[in-house]
């Protein structure tokens, strides 16, 4: 009666561990909602091309396209937020175009010419510093009336037709259909004007939506590909950067690394005094069991 209660209660363990296993995977696969702010590219930034048009004002210059890299959120952002500061400032915001543009190409205007209600109108003089947060949070905030640094709405485009202020859009509704946030965003600037010019000295892109869990590598190092697992051994996981951990497998040879970052390439070695591994170079897009390791 002992044996079959000792046989009962390790085969107890095995399952209930087994369960446990599949539970940690399930958990590693859910997904966060939350915030994440990227910078913009520090090579992108800079001056923004003043106007070529043979008329003073209403004909675009050479775009100055500041970059923003985004990771982590596969789907469309719930939420889109835009910073910028221009140092030098811009002397004539009036001459300015600022358009946002998603990876897939989807583009949108924050403000255009504000100030103009003609065609070819130069629109607001004001010098243009910032920074200004583009949001639509910002509720009853219109650039068209204030130039003050702070949280504003984005607005229609100015020119022919255009009444003063111009009305305010929202931006997070123009990019709802996009297939993926991750990517390259660009924060695309343009003078419409001769004579006037500034410089785009900083900018963030911050997008909230559902950001991909840690995902997990795991499985066991065996003494032969039909024999026992190795207790002990030294398994060494190094990332993209060179940064590494280490775990000692265990019962059976397993081992585990969890809270690893999707979309990433590891290298999973293992260190044994008795055996020789060869090493597995493994890109990681969800979890994965069974990753095995058999001496050479």
């Amino acid at each position: 009666m002992k044996l079959g209660v000792k046989r009962f209660a390790a085969t107890f363990l095995k399952v209930f561990a087994s369960l446990l296993i599949g539970v940690m995977v399930s958990l590693s696969l859910a997904a966060s909602v939350g915030a994440a702010t990227f910078p913009a590219n520090a090579p992108t930034l800079g001056a923004i091309p003043d106007g070529t048009g043979v008329t003073t004002c209403g004909a675009d210059g050479t775009a100055k396209d500041v970059t923003f890299t985004v990771s982590g959120i596969s789907s469309a952002p719930s939420l889109v937020e835009v910073s910028m500061t221009l140092a030098p400032a811009h002397t004539w915001r009036g001459d300015l175009t600022a358009r946002l543009i998603a990876p897939n190409g989807t583009s949108f205007i924050l403000y255009r010419y504000i100030g103009s209600t003609t065609l070819n109108g130069c629109g607001s003089g004001l010098t243009f510093g910032g920074p200004f947060n583009f949001k639509d949070s910002a509720a009853g905030a219109n650039i068209w009336t204030t130039n003050s640094p702070g949280d504003y709405r984005t607005t229609a485009a100015g020119g022919a037709g255009q009444v003063n202020p111009a009305p305010v859009t929202n931006l997070t509704a123009a990019f709802a259909g996009i297939p993926t946030s991750n990517g390259d965003w660009i924060l695309r600037m343009t003078d419409g004007g001769v004579g006037d010019t500034g410089s785009v000295s900083a900018a963030t892109l911050t997008l909230t939506g559902p950001t991909a869990a840690g995902v997990g590598i795991s499985g066991r190092v065996l003494t032969s590909a039909d024999g026992r697992g190795l207790v002990g051994a030294r398994v060494t996981l190094t990332d993209q950067n060179g940064s590494t951990r280490n775990v000692m497998t265990g019962k059976g040879g397993r081992y585990i690394f969890d809270d690893l970052e999707p979309g990433q390439t590891y290298i999973v070695n293992v260190m044994s005094r008795r055996f020789n591994f060869q090493p597995q170079v493994i890109q990681v897009t969800d979890n994965i069991a069974e990753l095995n390791f058999v001496p050479e």
